[in-house]
């Protein structure tokens, strides 16, 4: 089954990257299973939601931030930390991604983040070693947040936020020279309904059931 790429674009003027012409340009993306572009969920309903880096050039990166926000009144993080580098606290997972994605940190000088501790917000930050900056080119997932909806109808974006500096937390991918080369991010939006994400066709008496990768909590 082909995934849906959600369509909200944050461009480099509204998240404030800067881009050098000679170099590469990535971008990331939240990706989930539906049919819709907007993702419409039950309350109580887990769903998944892929991160994924677009390298189409095969640039080679030392560092990887995101820094996402939306409506803690509609949605919380599921902690999912199976083989993650940081397992403390509440996590998303990046545990099935760390071949392509070698970035594990050096811990004491430029440790590794991944907080969704923070009601509304996640941050994540994976990094080479000083001690190794060799380029690696990866592309794809790189995580995956596992959201439950709350008890609460209404709609959310799930937004990139951040200047794009490599600070943190932020959403940035760097280069090992340096360079910023994140040109463009797009993000989601996802719908709590009160019927998880089922339609009822009453001419036909059938249901047609949205996504692949839901769970229901009872």
């Amino acid at each position: 089954m082909c995934k849906i790429v959600f369509r909200l674009f944050f461009t480099v003027s509204l998240i404030m990257l800067t881009l050098p012409a000679a170099c590469g340009a990535v971008s990331i993306t939240l990706v989930s299973d539906t049919l819709s572009d907007t993702l419409e969920v039950g309350r109580g309903e887990q769903f998944d939601v892929d991160v994924v880096l677009d390298n189409a050039g095969s640039e080679g990166l030392v560092a990887i931030g995101i820094w996402i926000q939306y409506d803690e009144n509609l949605l919380n993080v599921v902690d999912t930390d199976s083989g993650n580098w940081i397992t403390e606290g509440i996590n998303i997972l990046d545990g099935l991604y760390h071949i392509p994605f070698d970035l594990p940190g050096d811990p004491g000088m430029f440790d590794n983040a991944n907080d969704a501790g923070i009601a509304g917000e996640i941050a994540w930050d994976a990094r080479r070693s000083w001690s190794d900056w060799t380029d690696i080119t990866p592309c794809g997932i790189f995580a995956t947040i596992t959201f439950e909806a709350q008890d609460v109808l209404g709609q959310t974006a799930l937004e990139f936020f951040g200047a794009g500096m490599g600070g943190y937390p932020d959403t940035y991918v760097m280069n090992a020279a340096g360079d910023q080369i994140l040109i463009s991010t797009s993000g989601a939006s996802v719908n709590v309904i009160p019927e998880p994400g089922t339609i009822l066709l009453l001419s036909a008496g059938l249901f047609s059931v949205f996504g692949v990768r839901r769970r229901k909590i009872y």
